[in-house]
C-alpha cells in the first residue's frame, strides 16, 4: 500500500491529460484553416472526439465480426492514423483502479501525444501558409 502524498502517477495522468487536450487543440486548429464558419468547427471536433473514444471499441467488433482481413485491417489502420485513439490517453482509470502506470504504457502514450500534436501543426501551418488574408 502506498502512503506518500503525491504518487508518481498522478504526475503521468496530468501530463497525459494536457497532451490528450493538446492533441484535441492542434485537430482544432487543423480543422479552422479549412472550415468556413465556427458551428462546422465544433461539429467536427463533437464527432472526432467521440469518434476518438469510440475508435478502440469499434475496431474490436469489426475484427470479431468481419475477420482479419486485409481490406478490413487496412480500412482500421487509416482511421486510426486520421483520427487519433483519444481511449488511450484515459490512464486516470488505471489510478482510480489503483493499478500501477509503467513508464512504458506513459512513454508510449506521451510519444503518440506528441506525434500527433506535431502532424497536425505542421499540417495547419501548411494549410494556412498558402491561404490569403
Amino acid at each position: 500500500m502506498r502512503t506518500s502524498a503525491l504518487h508518481v502517477d498522478l504526475v503521468y495522468v496530468i501530463a497525459i491529460l494536457f497532451l490528450k487536450a493538446a492533441v484535441l487543440a492542434a485537430l482544432t486548429l487543423l480543422i479552422t484553416t479549412f472550415a468556413t464558419t465556427n458551428i462546422f468547427t465544433v461539429m467536427v471536433m463533437v464527432f472526432v472526439y467521440f469518434i476518438g473514444h469510440l475508435q478502440a471499441t469499434a475496431r474490436e467488433y469489426w475484427l470479431q465480426q468481419q475477420g482479419g482481413g486485409w481490406l478490413t485491417r487496412l480500412f482500421l489502420a487509416i482511421v486510426a492514423l486520421i483520427f487519433p485513439d483519444l481511449q488511450s490517453f484515459n490512464l486516470v482509470d488505471h489510478v482510480v483502479a489503483g493499478s500501477f502506470i509503467p513508464f512504458a504504457m506513459f512513454l508510449n502514450t506521451a510519444a503518440m501525444g506528441v506525434f500527433y500534436v506535431t502532424v497536425y501543426t505542421l499540417l495547419a501551418t501548411v494549410m494556412f501558409y498558402g491561404k490569403e488574408l
